[in-house]
C-alpha cells in the first residue's frame, strides 16, 4: 500500500502518494475541487483515485514532469478515466502529450495555477512545476532535475548535463531559501525538502563551476 501525506497550502490540498519511491502529487483548488495530477505512475493509480473521490475532485490536467524511463506512466489511463489533457514540455518526443508548455505558461486548477518552468538536462523535455507567487513560490515540484540529496541522472542518450547545470542555476533564480522541493522520486522516505537546504547541503548543487558539474556527471552510473 502506497504511503501517502497530505500538506496544507492555505486555499490549496496537496497530497503526496509514494510507490517503490516514485512520487505522484495531486493538488486541488479548495474552492473549485478542480484538481491536476502531477507524474501520475501506474502503482499509484488506485491511491490517486481514492484521493480523488474522497474529496469530491475533478481532474482537469495531468502533467508529466519529464518522460519516465525507470517506471510505467499511469497518465494515459487517468486521460481515458477522466477526460484530462496530458501536458509535458515543449522538448518531448512523447506523442502521450495533448499540449506542449513552456517557460511562463501556467497550468489553472480552479482560481489556482501553477507555473512552468523548462529545465532540460535529465531530459530534454524536463519541467519544474512552482505553486504560489512568482515572487514567492511556496513550493516546487521539480520532477528528476532536482531531487534531495542529488540531481537527476544524465549517464543516457539525450541527457545533457551541462544543460543541467544551467537549468539549476535557472531555479536558483526563481526560488526561496523556503521553498519546497517536491520532487518525482526519493528512496530515503524523506518527504520533501527545501531549497535553502538543498542549496546548502546537496553537493551537486553547490558545484558552481560547470565543467566541475560535467565531469562530475559523467562519472555517475
Amino acid at each position: 500500500m502506497p504511503a501517502t501525506i497530505a500538506q496544507n497550502h492555505g486555499p490549496v490540498g496537496l497530497q503526496q502518494i509514494r510507490e517503490d519511491g516514485c512520487l505522484t502529487y495531486i493538488v486541488w483548488d479548495k474552492t473549485t475541487h478542480d484538481a491536476v495530477v502531477v507524474d501520475p505512475s501506474a502503482a499509484a493509480l488506485a491511491e490517486v483515485r481514492e484521493v480523488l473521490q474522497e474529496h469530491g475532485l475533478k481532474l482537469v490536467a495531468i502533467v508529466e514532469t519529464h518522460t519516465h524511463a525507470d517506471h510505467p506512466s499511469g497518465s494515459h489511463s487517468l486521460r481515458e478515466e477522466t477526460g484530462a489533457k496530458v501536458l509535458m514540455g515543449r522538448g518531448t518526443r512523447s506523442a502521450r502529450a495533448d499540449r506542449l508548455v513552456s517557460t511562463g505558461e501556467v497550468v489553472a486548477f480552479g482560481s489556482q495555477e501553477l507555473r512552468v518552468v523548462e529545465t532540460p538536462g535529465h531530459t530534454p523535455d524536463s519541467i519544474c512545476l512552482l505553486y504560489g507567487d512568482s515572487e514567492r513560490p511556496i513550493c516546487a515540484m521539480t520532477g528528476d532535475t532536482l531531487m534531495i540529496g542529488s540531481t537527476g541522472r544524465t549517464d543516457f542518450p539525450s541527457a545533457d548535463p551541462a544543460a543541467l547545470f544551467h537549468s539549476l542555476r535557472v531555479l536558483d533564480d526563481q526560488l526561496l531559501p523556503a521553498t519546497r522541493i517536491l520532487p518525482a522520486h526519493d528512496y530515503s522516505d524523506l518527504l520533501f525538502s527545501l531549497w535553502g537546504v538543498e542549496r546548502e547541503r546537496n553537493e551537486q548543487v553547490r558545484i558552481s563551476d560547470i565543467s566541475t558539474f560535467v565531469a562530475m556527471k559523467r562519472e555517475e552510473s
